[in-house]
């Protein structure tokens, strides 16, 4: 009785996981990256949302960010991985090892979400003129968005969901 339990606990479990993996997802057209400062012709605090900093950024003539191949791989991951996790819950794949790659790419991907700073790319002109700025002392900061911080962490425990889903049901 209590082995039927478990598999649905894991079920149950998978299911919350691909819920964490879509919400990280849909971080995308959120907040991921902020530049406080003046300049380039912005004022404060500008935010970039996911698609910014993956795809690029211009406005008119003024391109602020390029494409960003390390920035696109972590929602590549958390799409592979939820795909994983239904072809499991379906029973098209081996559970159990699907169930850990998926919990790997999940994990992996959160921790790319958090360097997503690192890995935009900002156009020659536009990083120039925040290492002018940033000369004497610092006056443009970057710093992490809501979007990356939430998207990390909903796939962070996402894959470790995963893992304790698949743990539980092993037992």
């Amino acid at each position: 009785m209590s082995k039927k339990k478990s598999v649905g606990l894991g079920k149950i479990l998978n299911l919350v996981a691909i819920a964490l993996g879509v919400v990280a997802i849909a971080m995308i057209f959120v907040t991921s990256m902020n530049i406080n400062g003046s300049v380039f012709g912005l004022e404060g605090t500008t935010s970039f949302t996911g698609l910014d900093v993956v795809f690029g950024m211009a406005e008119g003539d003024v391109t602020f960010i390029e494409f960003s191949f390390l920035n696109l791989l972590p929602y590549i991951l958390l799409v592979v991985a939820v795909v994983l996790l239904i072809l499991s819950l379906l029973g098209v794949v081996k559970k159990n090892l699907v169930n850990y790659i998926a919990a790997l790419l999940m994990i992996v991907a959160g921790v790319l979400f958090f360097l997503t700073v690192n890995f935009t790319i900002l156009n020659e002109a536009f990083q120039g003129a925040i290492d002018v700025a940033n000369l004497v002392t610092e006056l443009v900061t970057k710093t992490l968005g809501v979007g990356a911080i939430v998207a990390g962490i909903a796939s962070i425990l996402g894959g470790l969901v995963v893992i304790g889903g698949t743990v539980k049901a092993k037992k």
